[in-house]
């Protein structure tokens, strides 16, 4: 049934998901490929092939139960079989022991190139009704790989944050360059946020509106964009646009209620909220 004739000709791919976690175990492993061998003994007479997909598996790795151990039979059946039944693909940020590593073919995707976050852009936009200009996208993938290699916690951001970025950019783009300015600011603070206190690096959270900004102690002024890292390192990548340390936005302090009802109301970059409360949950469903 697929759309490519090219694979027209070949078993239908049935797909089982198991999501890795730290509490993840064998038995739970184990029950997964069960499931696998179950349905494809179901359909033995169709051309019908199973895939266990493994996700985050790099996390199970890291379970104190050790979940993992009972991959090397399933991977390495042994005598008289030579390879297992059903297709295994897991998915890892963090690669797994050599015992395991070597029991398959490992694919490493490192970082993006700037070369990469443009054709990234460029394919995320292609359908926008809007043309965005090309120094846009050049500084916004410039900025983007130089803020992932230099941000205060690693991985705090990552793709899927500049995915989402792009998505806000091209749905609220506006003509004027004061519109455009506030454009770039906000949907960066969106998907960029988080980090209040820039100077010690720690995520911090907040009850009130707004993200509170720590002051530089010299100066008593609040530093150049400080509750948006990815600005206050790149805000020289989009000075064309008007947003330099010397700009409104760079002073203004990010109120916490808009950009979640931004997000609630985007019909076109709506992403999912978790909200961390350490009060009620009443109180916590009334936010």
């Amino acid at each position: 049934d697929s759309p490519n004739e090219f694979w027209q000709g070949d078993p239908e791919v049935y797909v089982i998901s198991y999501q890795g976690s730290a509490v993840s175990t064998s038995e739970g492993v184990t029950k997964v490929f069960e499931r696998a061998q179950a349905y494809r003994e179901s359909t033995a007479a169709r051309n019908v092939r199973v895939l266990v997909h493994f996700d985050e598996i790099g996390l199970a790795e890291a379970s104190p139960n050790n979940p993992l151990k009972v991959l090397h039979s399933l991977l390495e059946p042994g005598y008289p079989k030579d390879r297992p039944e059903d297709a295994v693909v897991g998915l890892s940020n963090y690669p797994l022991d050599a015992a395991k590593m070597n029991r398959g073919i490992s694919l490493v995707r490192p970082p993006p190139t700037k070369k990469d976050l443009v054709v990234t852009f460029k394919a995320l936009v292609k359908d926008a009704n809007v043309e965005l200009p090309d120094d846009l996208v050049l500084s916004v993938a410039s900025a983007y790989a130089k803020y992932y290699e230099h941000q205060l916690i690693p991985d705090f951001h990552g793709l899927r944050d500049y995915y989402s970025f792009v998505k806000v950019l091209a749905a609220n783009w506006p003509k004027s360059s004061e519109g455009q300015r506030r454009c770039i600011f906000e949907a960066a603070c969106r998907n960029f946020g988080g980090l209040s206190g820039a100077e010690d690096g720690q995520a911090q959270s907040t009850e009130s509106d707004a993200v509170p900004a720590p002051k530089n102690w010299r100066s008593g002024k609040l530093p150049p964009f400080c509750n948006c890292p990815f600005l206050q390192q790149n805000n020289s990548e989009f000075s064309w646009y008007g947003l330099t340390k010397d700009s409104i936005e760079a002073q203004e302090k990010v109120a916490l209620k808009k950009m979640v009802s931004q997000n609630l109301r985007d019909q076109h970059g709506a992403r999912h909220l978790m909200l961390i409360c350490s009060c009620d949950m009443e109180v916590a469903v009334d936010v």
